[in-house]
């Protein structure tokens, strides 16, 4: 309601079945395509009244504001959490190397969407931004970018021919890591691979195109890559299917 929406007029839709032919019957469309899923589809997403959430009265006990008509912070709650940092890269979206902080909701009460001013040490950094966070859930904020490293990336295609048989055909991707710094860096690679739809059709590691072992692959079809870099040299990765 709050964004002006109207619900859609409601039109017949007829669903017809038949026979599929003999040819349909072996032959099978295989589509490659780059679908966007949404934040809210896998996490972030705040849960409704009428979909399993709860109503949340957030209170504190007592509060003195200043009546000088500006906005005012009051503290509703806080908590300490282990943290594991890394830093993390996508090279197939940016040529930066974040450092990503990871953790769980240790509160009381679920963390809302907004902005968050993030410290290091007790200085302040910057600020950044948080999708909903449930109690108990994990969590993803980062840091900025390492100014000692940077990533590029490279998408290419590999036809092999055959003298008898079809010819093979290769996707290779590969992320060069470039460090500047004096000391030895790990670096978490994500890196996307297709995920079939139809149990006939199988995507299968390319092993003479690649430099690394067949990885697993989860769900959204990311491989996450672990890579150490020595300082102030280069290190290239290769994925192939």
């Amino acid at each position: 309601p709050s964004q002006g929406a109207q619900l859609p007029s409601l039109s017949e839709d007829r669903l017809r079945l038949r026979q599929k032919t003999a040819e349909e019957k072996k032959t099978i469309v295989v589509e490659h395509r780059s679908e966007a899923v949404p934040k809210s589809a896998t996490r972030g997403g705040a849960p409704g009244v009428d979909d399993g959430g709860e109503v949340r009265a957030f209170m504190v006990a007592k509060a003195t504001i200043p009546d000088d008509g500006r906005p005012h912070r009051v503290e509703l709650f806080r908590f300490e959490a282990p943290c594991a940092v890394a830093r993390v890269a996508v090279p197939e979206k940016s040529e930066l190397v974040f450092v990503r902080a990871s953790f769980k909701n240790a509160g009381s009460a679920p963390i809302l969407a907004g902005p968050v001013a993030l410290t290091d040490r007790g200085a302040f950094i910057g600020t950044g931004d948080l999708l909903y966070c449930g109690v108990g859930e994990e969590l993803d904020v980062a840091f900025g970018s390492d100014d000692g490293l940077r990533v590029g990336f490279v998408r290419k295609h590999v036809e092999e021919k055959k003298l008898i048989g079809k010819n093979l055909h290769h996707w290779v991707q590969e992320a060069t890591i470039t460090s500047t710094r004096s000391s030895p860096t790990t670096t978490q690679l994500l890196i996307r691979m297709p995920v079939s739809e139809l149990q006939q059709v199988k995507v299968l590691h390319s092993a003479a195109h690649s430099t690394v072992a067949e990885q697993k692959v989860d769900s959204h079809g990311l491989v996450r890559l672990p890579v150490t870099v020595e300082g102030g040299h280069d290190k290239s990765v290769a994925l192939a299917f």
